[in-house]
């Protein structure tokens, strides 16, 4: 396991919004991820270098680091989940500039969780630590488990 390569990502976060308007505003972001792509534009401080347009938007950028932005097919929220292969710094960059797109809609609201920059992944709401370890794909981690891999989880 110590081949693989560590990421940094982030648990699934998801701002309220409308049932009635969720898609609209999924659309519109996507719509301005377009734009800023064909005018050459960064995206978290780097050229967008692929925008995934199926259900939502997946951008990601020249490093590697992607977010996710879609309207949730079951609440009335949106999802968003970011990932880095960089850094755990350039993960909340990536978080930082979806965020700003999605604070420009009214319509967006509060999250039912989020990351902070200088901080572990403390999902207390959820009673749980995530991170992304060499050995597991993302999951769910107890407090006090240990893993290995970025070090967004107590013992790692």
């Amino acid at each position: 396991y110590r081949d693989l390569p560590k990421t940094w990502g982030s648990p699934t976060m998801s701002p309220h919004c409308a049932d009635e308007i969720k898609y609209e505003v999924a659309d519109r972001v996507v719509a301005r991820l377009q734009a800023m792509r064909s005018r050459g534009e960064p995206f978290a401080g780097q050229p967008i270098r692929d925008l995934v347009t199926v259900n939502g938007v997946r951008v990601t950028v020249e490093d590697g680091t992607w977010g996710l932005v879609r309207a949730s097919s079951n609440k009335p929220e949106l999802v968003v989940v970011v990932e880095s292969p960089a850094s755990e710094a350039r993960m909340h960059d990536m978080f930082k500039a979806l965020d700003a797109v999605l604070r420009t809609h009214p319509e967006v609201g509060a999250y039912d969780q989020t990351i902070r920059a200088g901080r572990r992944l403390n999902i207390a709401a959820r009673g749980a630590w995530w991170c992304r370890s060499r050995s597991t794909a993302r999951g769910r981690r107890s407090p006090g488990s240990r893993c290995s891999g970025a070090r967004t989880a107590p013992g790692c």
